[in-house]
This record gives structure tokens, C-alpha cells and sequence, in this order.
């Protein structure tokens, strides 16, 4: 019978390295470690840009409104003022990591810190000339 001694077993980073790293350089929470992701959250409007990634509102909801607002309330004017522009409509994903820190004695003595990371994605052009449009002017 031939023993081979078996290579060390390799250990993955954990989850989220650098910021456990920067947690155990930079606060008090040298032992804090990754539990969860909660990533359950819907995608929403985030940003307005141009053809060439230049924003043109930080803010897609108040852009709509103002625009709205400018044109009457009329969605078929906003459309026809920007249809051509080639403006796209980028979206936000949030996610949620969840890490404790054990504080020792009780299993209730701990702390929980929680972080939102906002993954942003350049999802459509906005005010599409693709497709049939339906308009429901207020």
C-alpha cells in the first residue's frame, strides 16, 4: 500500500476580505465576520445619462417630475422633446451584507453591522422610440 501525503487544503478567502480587513485596521471590530447577503431588494430608477455617459440628472425621479411639470404634465410632450436624444435610464441594485462582531459572555452580547452596497447598471435608453408607445396624459 503506497501513502501519498495530500497537498495542505487550501483555504478561500472569506467572503468580503477587504472589508473585514479594513473593519479589523480601522475600528474596534478586529474579529467581525461575514453572515449574510441580502439581496431580496427590487432595482430602482437611479440616473439620466447621455449618449456619451454624461448625466444629465443625478435624480430620475425629480428629472421626470420636472419634466413633466415643463410639458404640462403631458407624457407624449416629454417624449417628443427627448425621444432623439438617446438618453438612457441606469438602475440601482441594492444589496445588504450583514457582519457580527462577538462581544464575549452571553450569546446576545454582540454587535451587528450592517452595510449597503448600490450595484448601479445602465439598464435601457429612457423615452424609447422602439415599439409601440401608449400615453396616459394626466
Amino acid at each position: 500500500m503506497c501513502w501519498r501525503r495530500s497537498s495542505p487544503l487550501r483555504r478561500s478567502p472569506p467572503k468580503h476580505a477587504d472589508l473585514l480587513a479594513a473593519f479589523a485596521s480601522r475600528t474596534d471590530y478586529r474579529g467581525a465576520r461575514y453572515v449574510m447577503t441580502r439581496d431580496v431588494y427590487g432595482e430602482r430608477p437611479a440616473r439620466i445619462l447621455d449618449a456619451d455617459d454624461r448625466e444629465i440628472a443625478a435624480d430620475y425621479r425629480t428629472w421626470i417630475e420636472a419634466e413633466l411639470e415643463q410639458h404640462g404634465g403631458s407624457v407624449r410632450a416629454v417624449w417628443a422633446a427627448h425621444k432623439d436624444a438617446g438618453y438612457r435610464l441606469t438602475e440601482v441594485q441594492p444589496r445588504l451584507y450583514y457582519f457580527v462582531q462577538d462581544r464575549g459572555g452571553a450569546q446576545d452580547n454582540f454587535v451587528q453591522i450592517e452595510v449597503w452596497e448600490e450595484q448601479e447598471f445602465v439598464e435601457t435608453r429612457a423615452l424609447s422610440t422602439a415599439g409601440a408607445l401608449r400615453f396616459a396624459d394626466r
